[in-house]
């Protein structure tokens, strides 16, 4: 069993799964012409699927699990989840007199560097691919793809997967643990009671990416025109950053409002 005790999540962490599955969500569209030749374009955006099964539990195990889930109310509900097991690979060094990680300038929606600062200066892999990690003023988890050192100035810089979903401001504390903001993929849950009385037990978990910065109502002309996210029939977010990029995700049937 993994130790959660660094991580503060809101489902139940007093027995671990026995085995996790992480899917990457992505949108592609593929087309084959007449000659066969492939074209990929991408719809953008990108979530993280979990699916916990666990080895068979008592009933005073599992009870918590189940009535957490109850509470949920099916989708409806978007809680926090941390997955055992998945640690950084390596301790973050912190520089002398920090104690969190922050970004060091502004980065806009779409973008992927990340310049990170407060590392120990000049070391080797403070940052490990695969890591998991988020940001304060963000819902959305994301995963460093490479390795990374930090420079004489104590900073890092981070290429994200997958880009931001919304710009971030300098001194937004990052935080490198798997934690994730999720709800249930299905509205009806089973569980399984052999005759032995155990509980046989798994459950999907898709990510719920929300921001501040949205409008519930779709502006008119580009002079009252604000960025803000709208929603394609998955639940899935994009960022009009423009009123050009707004009239194309509203082309495509993206509305304000998420399913």
């Amino acid at each position: 069993m993994a130790n959660y005790s660094t991580y503060t999540a809101d489902y139940p962490q007093h027995i671990a799964p026995s085995s996790v599955e992480v899917t990457s969500v992505n949108q592609t569209q593929i087309t084959t012409s007449h000659s066969l030749q492939r074209m990929a374009t991408s719809r953008g955006g990108q979530r993280w699927m979990i699916k916990f099964s666990y080895a068979p539990m008592t009933r005073e195990d599992f009870n918590p699990i189940w009535s957490f889930l109850m509470k949920q109310r099916g989708r409806f509900n978007a809680f926090t989840l941390a997955l055992p097991n998945h640690e950084t690979l390596s301790p973050l060094p912190l520089a002398t007199g920090s104690n969190v990680l922050k970004i060091n300038k502004d980065v806009g929606a779409g973008e992927n560097i990340l310049d990170i600062k407060n590392f120990t200066a000049n070391t080797t892999g403070v940052i490990k691919a695969g890591d998991y990690f988020r940001i304060a003023s963000s819902n959305k988890t994301y995963i460093a793809v490479e390795d990374y050192n930090s420079n004489a100035n104590k900073r890092a810089l981070v290429t994200t997967y997958p880009s931001l979903v919304q710009p971030i401001s300098e001194n937004d504390v990052v935080t490198f643990e798997p934690v994730f903001r999720v709800s249930l993929v299905n509205d009806n849950m089973t569980v399984s009671i052999p005759s032995d009385r155990t509980r046989n037990f798994s459950i999907e978990f898709i990510e719920t990416i929300t921001s501040s910065v949205y409008t519930s109502t779709a502006p008119v002309s580009e002079a009252d025109f604000t960025p803000h996210y709208m929603y394609d029939s998955y639940g899935y977010s994009y960022y009009a950053s423009t009123y050009e990029q707004h009239q194309t995700y509203a082309s495509l049937g993206y509305t304000h409002t998420a399913p």
